[in-house]
């Protein structure tokens, strides 16, 4: 056996830790006390680092670092705290100066547009998530010495094809805050820059790229949805698995799911009716977009 060198560990405090993995950017809780020795750790052998892999095989491989951290290494690790100030403030900043432009410019939602014009915005769009949206919560994970683990391919909110950055995981919910609300600071960048752009050259293409960017702000802050500031707050207000407890409970007592973790039956009264609360408009919102949808597909067909 030994130490599985894929793993960062941060010491929470009151015999607490925080075990994050590179193979797979998952993060896990050890309560208890622990000698991090590895000679220590090796003589006895704690089930609990065995069961999360932190204890290996011999023969186990590190995994290779994404180049991403080698490219973005910043001597120094930005202060939480303040990166979180800067980053509300230029959401603010960014909200302000789009809804004044949107008022005295209303003419961006009246232009009359065509087929090449929608294709170019739309891949305009997808640019814009892939070199600032997603570089956004890079460039904030790597200030604060966190790693990135890898970039992919996924589909958001079930049905939006993006590519995406996994972060490796992290106790400290400041951070994760961070990593997620930028995001939402490039989303609001993008639709100022997408309409500056339109009222610069008055092309249709900015005008299509600013309303497709504009519907994102409205999915990127629904709390009902796996969203960047949905994250961020329940990082902020130090409930990260908020959304998933409630969502896992929802389905227990619709009787969906048969399986439920032991923690989640043993909490408080209150706690529960939260999680159902959730957990009920959350499945609310998404038969209202199922039905909304299909009304809409009935008018065109018909």
């Amino acid at each position: 056996m030994k130490i599985n060198e894929n793993f960062v560990v941060e010491t929470m405090g009151d015999n607490r830790y925080f075990f994050s993995n590179r193979e797979n950017g998952k993060g896990y809780y050890i309560t208890g006390r622990l000698e991090l020795d590895e000679a220590l750790l090796l003589e006895k052998q704690p089930p609990s680092l065995i069961q999360i892999g932190y204890l290996v095989p011999s023969d186990h491989e590190v995994r290779k670092r994404n180049r991403v951290n080698e490219i973005l290494n910043f001597k120094n690790e930005t202060n939480a705290g303040k990166l979180l100030g800067w980053m509300i403030v230029g959401i603010i900043l960014s909200f302000y100066s789009m809804i004044s432009l949107l008022i005295s410019h209303k003419e961006i939602f009246s232009i009359r547009l065509d087929t090449m014009s929608g294709i170019q915005g739309a891949v305009l769009f997808f640019l814009g998530i892939l070199l600032v949206h997603e570089v956004f919560h890079i460039i904030a994970a790597r200030m604060q010495r966190i790693e990135v683990v890898k970039v992919g391919f996924r589909m958001k909110y079930y049905f939006f094809p993006i590519v995406y950055v996994r972060i490796l995981a992290t106790g400290n919910n400041l951070k994760r805050a961070n990593v997620a609300l930028a995001g939402n600071l490039a989303d609001a960048l993008l639709a100022n820059l997408y309409m500056l752009l339109f009222l610069s050259f008055q092309e249709p293409v900015y005008a299509i790229a600013f309303s497709l960017q504009l519907t994102m702000l409205f999915f990127n802050y629904n709390l009902l949805l796996p969203t960047d500031f949905t994250i961020f707050l329940l990082s902020l207000i130090r409930k990260p698995d908020f959304r998933a407890n409630a969502i896992a409970y929802t389905k227990f007592k619709l009787k969906v799911s048969k399986s439920i973790k032991e923690s989640l039956l043993k909490a408080g009264v209150s706690t529960k009716f939260a999680y159902l609360a959730y957990g009920l408009v959350f499945y609310g919102f998404l038969a209202m977009l199922m039905i909304m949808f299909a009304l809409n597909v009935y008018r065109i067909l018909g």
